[in-house]
């Protein structure tokens, strides 16, 4: 199945067949799940080998399945979980769900959301940390926010890309890698920065041991 945010409210959900075909197209006009009760927007989603999770700005929602029926869905709330700030900020590696809410950036997995930057909760408050700028915490630079997940042998990194608090530009990065290359807590912060273009994309070079960087300007920095 293929999953699809519409309106901010509507999840669509296509179907393996429709009028004897069997096309990714098949999206019936009724073949939706309402998100919430309409108080929050719909922001980001993800499907995963296992779950299928949908963020607004205020909590999260998995997507299980109801009845016999292959195609009926139901987002349903996760209880005491966080929302999402924009539909950049989530991304899936090792077996594990991971996004940026308001108050930091998140690992869910299984349902069960922990804060992994609790060591620098009032970076996310806005406030200087270490000599860094803390990130602008205004909703309008904060939906540009940007996660990535790359994956590699000796530990795994995430990379969020923000504006900070003196600038509406996604220039500065912050890189989370669990703390002596363990794949748990706790996890280690490293702050970035580039004067040449706005990040769009986030890769690693795994031979040569470099995080490139996919500008807005079309190019890719090292």
């Amino acid at each position: 199945h293929f999953f699809m945010i519409v309106d901010g409210y509507r999840l669509y959900i296509s179907k393996s067949y429709e009028r004897l075909e069997n096309r990714v197209e098949n999206w019936p006009a009724e073949g939706f799940a309402l998100i919430g009760d309409g108080s929050a927007r719909a922001v980001a989603g993800i499907a995963s080998a296992t779950q299928v999770r949908v963020w607004t700005t205020e909590r999260a929602y998995t997507v299980v399945g109801v009845g016999n029926s292959d195609d009926t869905f139901l987002p349903v709330a996760l209880d005491g979980s966080r929302g999402c700030v924009g539909q950049f900020a989530v991304a899936e590696g090792d077996d594990t769900l991971f996004f940026v809410s308001q108050d930091g950036i998140y690992a869910d997995k299984g349902g069960r959301q922990i804060k992994l930057t609790s060591v620098i909760d009032p970076f996310f408050q806005g406030m200087n940390v270490s000599g860094q700028l803390g990130w602008n915490t205004l909703q309008a630079p904060m939906a540009l926010t940007r996660l990535a997940f790359l994956h590699e042998s000796t530990g795994s990194a995430l990379v969020m890309s923000y504006a900070d608090s003196a600038s509406l530009t996604l220039n500065r990065f912050l890189v989370l890698k669990p703390a002596g290359g363990a794949a748990t807590l706790p996890t280690e912060c490293f702050f970035g920065t580039s004067d040449l273009t706005t990040f769009q994309s986030f890769y690693l070079d795994s031979v040569n041991r470099a995080l490139l960087a996919g500008g807005a300007n079309g190019h890719v920095y090292r």
